[in-house]
């Protein structure tokens, strides 16, 4: 047993699936699970813009919970909906855009009952190229260093090691797993009941989006686990 084997069998009451988008750069409909490109907006609605400086926002993330594997429904809650992520990149406005329920972003959920609009693009400087989501591949990973100790987990020095050693942790875009934490973990609270939230998605720097959060961050999405209709995102960064 090589010792990446002994580190995953030793931890394994604490591994989780996650997946990773496989992306083609196509646009696909106004409904498929995409990062960027054009997102489904409701009948009567307008393209949304940031609450505190007015600039359209960009679509980061659209899911269609009916396209992602079936063993994350019981996660989610949901069997069909879209949840979507708009992030404010206006380059003239710096405000709080890395904490949880910031007004330059808006993290929803809908449930589509008729066609919807598609609309022009806003103009938004370097609008990224859209990638419509394909597939998902399926890998287990074990939480961060971080966590571990937070979970109370006591880990050897050699155990310290391998596990930064073997990245058990994925960094990357993903579905569910584990979040990797850059500053240590950082659970938003549910604005209704105050509890923990649920990482549902990562967003790494520079991986299918064209956008740096901050310096080289990492930025989640986030589920509360009883009020399922709500949803907060956050980065951190080097």
């Amino acid at each position: 047993m090589t010792n990446k084997e002994r580190l995953l069998t030793r931890f394994n009451d604490f591994q989780r699936k996650a997946w990773i988008p496989q992306t083609k750069p196509e646009e696909g409909s106004l409904t498929n699970s995409k990062l960027s490109g054009t997102p489904y907006l409701q009948k009567n609605e307008q393209w949304p813009v940031c609450k505190q400086c007015g600039y359209p926002l960009q679509l980061f993330l659209q899911l269609n919970i009916s396209e992602l594997p079936s063993a994350f429904y019981d996660r989610i809650g949901f069997t069909e909906g879209l949840v979507q992520l708009f992030y404010c990149t206006n380059p003239e406005e710096l405000d709080n855009g890395f904490e949880a329920f910031a007004p330059s972003t808006l993290v929803r959920i809908l449930f589509p009952k008729e066609k919807g609009k598609k609309v022009p693009l806003p103009a938004i400087e370097n609008y990224f190229p859209p990638k419509k989501i394909v597939d998902w591949k399926a890998l287990k990973e074990l939480p961060h260093i971080e966590e571990l100790w937070e979970l109370g987990v006591e880990l050897k020095e050699e155990e310290e090691r391998q596990l930064e050693e073997f990245e058990l942790t994925l960094e990357g875009d993903k579905l569910g797993g584990w979040p990797y934490w850059i500053q240590g973990p950082y659970y938003p609270s549910c604005k209704k009941c105050g509890r923990k939230m649920r990482m549902l998605m990562q967003l790494d720097s520079k991986d299918n989006l064209p956008y740096m959060f901050g310096d080289a961050g990492i930025g989640h999405i986030f589920q509360c686990e009883k009020h399922k209709k709500i949803f907060a995102f956050n980065w951190s960064c080097y």
